[in-house]
């Protein structure tokens, strides 16, 4: 296989904790040379992330060792904060370096959006868009982020990256909100839309622990038979965005698993 060659001398990882931002620094790490910056919502007294996911992941911390410098960034904190965490976060980059921003972090469950908007705005709107303009306006920083199949409002689907946007959620319109700043304030951005995004982390919420956790409860489970999604392993999904970002890609990406599930089928097969 050819190798890839990142045209970056440092990257930020925003969510390495997280199922696809953990994928992402495995891939990444494999770049001899590249300063890497990872991000985690606490970090402990060793310098090493701390928090439910973070203890799932402690042991590939622990074998990185000092590939990985580990910040504390968490978003659920009012912007005030955040930005006080980002100033002290740019101790740890280079200025004048070549710099992306993999931006892995959100608050993705789509029914607490909808029960606590504010939460959603805080965290997927202000202050998602105030670490990209700390990247952009510091460092220069291209972005990759990702967002969801959630921008449309799924009346018909197999919606190609130039569909309008037409969000009927929360989330969903705190992902097209974005999307939308990056259009006007960044427009070298990466956007990559995806849908049923998995991995075998615990302490995750995705669709694949959840059904296990319920499972192995012993509790009857009840999904969607008519929600269709293509699910996509998260290394896949981290491996297209390491792809892309070597290409210079920029604009919006569907990227996703190459076969279409109901909801209920996904549970069947796990």
């Amino acid at each position: 296989m050819e190798k890839i060659t990142l045209p970056f001398e440092q990257v930020v990882v925003v969510g390495g904790t997280g199922q696809v931002g953990h994928r992402v620094l495995e891939l990444l790490l494999e770049h001899e040379g590249l300063a890497i910056v990872a991000t985690s919502r606490a970090i402990g007294g060793t310098g090493a992330p701390a928090g439910p996911l973070a203890t799932t992941i402690a042991a590939d911390a622990l074998r990185w060792g000092a590939r990985v410098k580990w910040a504390a960034l968490d978003l659920e904190s009012e912007t005030p904060e955040v930005e006080r965490q980002l100033a002290a976060m740019a101790s740890a980059l280079a200025r004048g370096r070549r710099t992306a921003l993999v931006f892995a972090a959100a608050f993705t469950n789509v029914d607490a959006c909808e029960t606590d908007p504010a939460r959603c705005e805080r965290v997927n709107e202000r202050n998602t868009a105030a670490v990209m303009k700390w990247a952009r306006d510091g460092f220069g920083a291209r972005i990759a982020f990702y967002s969801t199949d959630y921008v449309f409002d799924g009346e018909r689907g197999f919606y190609p990256e130039t569909s309008p946007r037409s969000p009927v959620s929360a989330y969903g319109r705190s992902k097209a909100f974005v999307e939308e700043w990056l259009e006007r304030h960044a427009p070298d951005s990466l956007i990559l839309r995806t849908t049923g995004v998995y991995d075998y982390l615990p302490g995750s919420k995705n669709f694949l622990m959840q059904m296990l956790a319920l499972w192995g409860e012993g509790k009857p489970t009840r999904v969607p038979s008519d929600q269709l999604a293509n699910p996509v392993w998260a290394r896949q999904l981290a491996k297209a965005t390491v792809e892309l970002l070597a290409r210079g890609s920029r604009g919006i990406y569907n990227v996703a698993g190459a076969t279409q599930l109901a909801r209920v089928d996904f549970a069947r097969a796990i």
